[in-house]
């Protein structure tokens, strides 16, 4: 029977010892009449070594046939005979048995006292990835050297690498058993909330809810659940949903709540033209979640410059693209403007004040046509001195016109004038037509009704006042050497 030494070897008399043993130890192992006491002291005398303290309960001559078989050295079947998840592992082709070929004394040599090491196992060499499939990094690395922290058992094969076989679940399985969707190892878990990456969520957080504490939206660390469609759900709605529940129809979540973009439409009074510049709070002096504002007249808003004047709202001559140049038709008053009149601006007979009906000197506002002050709409700038009249104006032409003709005529000037050519291109003698055929029908006016000499006249040519000396146009003598020499 060949006897298997300790790693290192008999030398020596240990060599002689263990040849003198091989001597006795058949008949000694087949003898049964051996007395317990000889039996141990043979044992010691043919043992190579007390064996290692797994093993301690083998110990003894009559032990040793459980490990050796005779004529053989240590017999791995044996060895699997105790050792069956070892076995299994083997069979399996798992683990660090995967490629064991049944010589388990070429790694595990026994008779080397109590403290013998069996395993030879350097947990710093040890790869845990490649051998387990279970990365030992982040904050795991820290038990990577005392296995212990994790295999409680002596087989490390029934360990399993869900977290709460060594982590207690604080969610109680309502998150169910992947831990590692929320909680990576390479944080603490307390400060998994900063490093969790929401977008993974039913939920994306973005804009203003990127700084939102997990708490605000998670009483209680309820994690699942929750509702989320609207933004009632965690909002307090301040319009009493007078606006509607589709909160981002008008807010911006990004940057802030802030409402960039409004469709004003919505409300019932649309922004179109100048109207589309002006700054929410320019008319909602108050939030509009306070003081809802209703559709108003223009003067609610605007200062009246009119004075009252008009009855109807701005809006019946004013556009909301543009304060001047209002469309006005004045056709819809008692005087239609045609001719030289329609090119006239309106300061031009509305004046601040009714004043005197003389044609006054053009200022140079407007020559260029912005009006009297300078903004060319006729308006006031916060001055009354300013506010042009727009009340019932007199539409006789001597109302805005100075009557060259002094009186000797009458009033009713479009006998003679129109508003398209002032000047007189034809005129039919009322009286004596035949005084005035013949040679008489082409003669110029100028001819017969001369200069009168007083030269106070003023009138308007070519939208410029120009002084006139009057002429005499009643009671000329006919005959005929009043005109002609004799």
């Amino acid at each position: 029977m060949t006897w298997r030494s300790t790693r290192h070897g008999a030398k020596g008399p240990m060599r002689r010892r263990l040849g003198v043993a091989a001597v006795f130890v058949s008949t000694a192992l087949l003898s049964a009449a051996v007395a317990p006491k000889a039996a141990a002291q043979l044992g010691d005398l043919v043992s190579p070594g007390p064996l290692s303290k797994a093993h301690a309960k083998l110990e003894g001559l009559a032990n040793c046939q459980k490990c050796h078989e005779q004529q053989k050295q240590v017999s791995a079947a044996r060895c699997l005979d105790c050792h069956k998840p070892v076995a299994e592992r083997i069979a399996q082709k798992k683990g660090v048995h995967r490629a064991v070929n049944g010589d388990c004394v070429k790694c595990h040599i026994e008779h080397g006292g109590r403290e013998t090491d069996l395993l030879h196992f350097d947990p710093k060499k040890f790869q845990h990835a490649a051998e387990t499939g279970f990365a030992l990094d982040g904050k795991h690395a820290a038990v990577a050297l005392d296995c212990a922290k994790c295999h409680k058992t002596r087989s490390y094969q029934t360990a399993k690498p869900d977290c709460a076989t060594c982590h207690a679940d604080p969610h109680k399985g309502s998150l169910g058993p992947a831990c590692a969707t929320c909680h990576p190892v390479s944080v603490a878990f307390k400060e998994t909330v900063k490093q969790f990456d929401h977008s993974r969520a039913a939920f994306q957080l973005d804009g203003a809810h990127r700084t939102v504490a997990c708490a605000k939206c998670h009483v209680g660390k309820v994690w699942k659940g929750l509702k989320f469609q609207l933004c009632a759900d965690c909002h307090k709605n301040p319009h009493k949903e007078s606006m509607g529940i589709d909160c981002k129809a008008c807010h911006q979540i990004q940057p802030a709540w802030k409402v960039e973009k409004f469709d004003h439409a919505r409300t019932g009074t649309p922004l179109v033209g100048k109207h589309a510049a002006v700054a929410c709070q320019k008319c909602h002096v108050q939030s509009a979640t306070k003081v809802r504002l209703k559709p108003a007249p223009c003067a609610t808003c605007h200062k009246d410059p009119h004075k009252g004047n008009f009855q109807k709202d701005c809006a019946a001559c004013h556009k909301e693209t543009g304060w001047s140049g209002a469309p006005f038709d004045h056709a819809t008053t008692k005087f239609r403007l045609d001719g030289k009149h329609a090119e006239l601006t309106c300061q031009k007979c509305h004046r601040p004040t009714a004043g005197p009906a003389t044609v006054a000197p053009v200022s140079s506002h407007e020559k260029k046509g912005t009006g009297r002050n300078g903004n060319g709409n006729g308006h006031t700038n916060g001055s009354a001195a300013e506010v042009l009249d727009f009340r019932g104006l007199k539409t006789d032409c001597a109302s805005c016109h100075a009557d060259p003709h002094k009186g000797q005529l009458t009033n009713a000037c479009e006998k003679c004038h129109n508003t398209k050519f002032f000047k007189v291109t034809s005129y039919t003698h009322p009286r004596f037509p035949e005084f005035f055929a013949g040679q008489h029908a082409n003669v110029a006016c100028d001819k017969c009704h001369k200069d009168g000499g007083n030269g106070n006249g003023k009138t308007v040519v070519n939208g410029k006042p120009r002084a006139v000396r009057t002429r005499v146009y009643k009671n000329l003598p006919l005959a005929c050497a009043s005109c002609h020499k004799e």
